[in-house]
């Protein structure tokens, strides 16, 4: 979202940047990087007067839409173009401070551009406290870590005022290793009004602590929970805003009656345990009637039996991801979910069944992210035609073990087609995971296998097919960077050697 133009540019101007910004969307940082750098180079062989009045000319709009696409070590360079890209690009060099910058800048500076720091990182307790004290006025996210030691009151007091002080607080992240936290940092949580995430991890809390914390998330809709010990929950009121809910094996399941309203629950493993726990008291409360709106799950290393009760009694299915396979009862269970699945991501699992996969791209017409890894050619090529022409990302390793150079170009040429057809694709993901470099047979991308057809994927950002076996001619190269002058390729052309897609200069 851009800054709000100035009255005195005209009408033809404001046109002028809308159509700058759709444009920008369609570059990587790495093109937009290298051409920022080519007129720095060339405002830079000249110190005359008349080359910085006319990179000031430039609007101040612009300029701030490409900074958001530098990251803070690449926006020094045009920083020092002049006055005007330093005010600029400042704001991106300077958007997030932690304890290791405080040792490399004075307090003099940090105060002079406290109004651009964004996000502020704390090692406590620190030798330092002063530069607790510097009026930072405008973060919208403060993460506090501490290291276990014993914190002192002055800098607890100036933690409390500078969390009071940023009221456009956005989310708030407290690691606290067993530290006591005064209470009347938990109370100050309930003057932010724009705060949505809380992530709270290591803390010991008795009930006047949880209650007051409780409190103060009223209007969080990300709450972040792990390695707690919460003595006592009594009298604690319903959270109505909490859309999105990552719990641990150490947080009380009861805590789920209290965000009724969640969308989405994540079970964050810090030991290894999995979440059949929480997966069984998760399907005894969606048969009670609870969780109306729920639609995203995120188990780790959940069992068939208990992911299967959790799909079949919810009523409707989003998002899911799993670290392990789907198997035979959770198969049959989440087809009832094909027509409202969004995101579907089985990461971490070799040889997932290439009839499922195929139904999921023939049923889902909503979905737009697709991870799965070790499907077979041969089945992706059978069923009806895929329906998923809203999908933009797609991480599917699709494996062709036939020896036979013929078959292997027919699948390819077959499995292509079929591809060709997602015109909103950006992100093409087809490596094997699994495997080391350029080990395993993949689809074969040459021009004689139908690797023409994939050029109505005008859309593409990125395309991966490192770690598969290729036979890139110098022509199929030549193609590919042709065709996608602005898409990062990355894999291996056999003879050829590394193939690293750079944007043209």
């Amino acid at each position: 979202m851009g800054l709000p133009l100035s009255p005195s540019y005209a009408s033809h101007t404001q046109h002028s940047i809308w159509t700058f910004q759709n444009r920008i969307r369609a570059y990587t940082n790495h093109y937009l990087f290298w051409h920022i750098r080519f007129a720095i180079l060339i405002s830079s062989s000249s110190s005359s007067r008349h080359h910085e009045m006319a990179h000031s000319e430039l609007p101040p709009e612009l300029l701030f839409l490409i900074a958001r696409y530098f990251n803070s070590v690449q926006a020094i360079a045009p920083s020092l173009v002049c006055r005007v890209w330093y005010h600029a690009f400042c704001t991106v060099i300077w958007h997030t401070v932690s304890m290791n910058m405080w040792q490399k800048r004075s307090l003099q500076m940090m105060t002079w551009h406290a109004d651009h720091i964004r996000k502020l990182l704390c090692l406590l307790p620190t030798r330092e406290p002063e530069y607790l004290g510097i009026p930072y006025s405008r973060l919208t996210r403060l993460v506090l870590r501490c290291t276990g030691n014993v914190i002192d009151a002055v800098t607890w007091n100036l933690l409390i005022q500078l969390v009071k002080r940023n009221v456009r607080l956005e989310e708030l992240t407290i690691y606290s290793k067993n530290s006591d936290v005064p209470l009347v940092l938990w109370e100050s949580l309930a003057s932010l009004p724009c705060l949505h995430s809380v992530t709270l991890s290591d803390c010991t809390m008795d009930q006047e602590n949880f209650s007051q914390f409780w409190k103060g998330c009223k209007g969080v809709q990300r709450l972040y929970l792990s390695r707690l010990k919460i003595r006592s929950m009594d009298g604690v009121d319903v959270l109505p805003n909490v859309e999105r809910l990552h719990l641990d094996y150490t947080v009380p399941l009861a805590l789920l009656r209290l965000c009724p309203n969640v969308r989405s629950i994540s079970w964050i493993s810090s030991d290894g345990r999995p979440s059949n726990i929480l997966l069984d008291e998760l399907a005894v409360l969606l048969n009670e009637g609870l969780f109306p709106r729920l639609d995203g799950l995120h188990p780790f290393q959940a069992n068939d039996i208990h992911l299967a009760s959790c799909l079949t009694a919810m009523r409707q299915m989003k998002e899911l991801e799993l670290d392990m396979g789907i198997e035979t009862l959770s198969l049959k269970a989440l087809p009832k979910h094909f027509c409202t699945l969004e995101r579907l991501q089985i990461s971490h699992f070799y040889d997932v069944p290439g009839e499922f996969v195929a139904a999921v791209m023939a049923s889902c017409p909503l979905l737009t992210d697709f991870s799965v890894f070790g499907v077979k050619a041969s089945k992706m090529m059978a069923g009806p035609p895929w329906v998923c022409l809203k999908i933009t990302t797609l991480r599917l390793w699709i494996s062709t073990t036939d020896s036979n150079e013929d078959a292997i170009r027919k699948q390819s040429c077959a499995i292509f087609e079929r591809l060709s057809k997602l015109t909103q694709l950006r992100c093409l993901d087809l490596r094997n995971p699994f495997a080391p470099k350029e080990s395993t047979q993949g689809l074969d991308l040459r021009l004689e296998s139908g690797l023409g057809q994939l050029a109505s994927l005008t859309r593409l950002v990125t395309i991966d097919f490192s770690s598969t076996i290729q036979n890139m001619s110098a022509a199929d190269v030549a193609w590919m960077r042709k065709t996608w002058r602005n898409v990062e390729a990355t894999g291996h052309c056999n003879s050829l050697g590394s193939l690293k897609a750079q944007p043209d200069a």
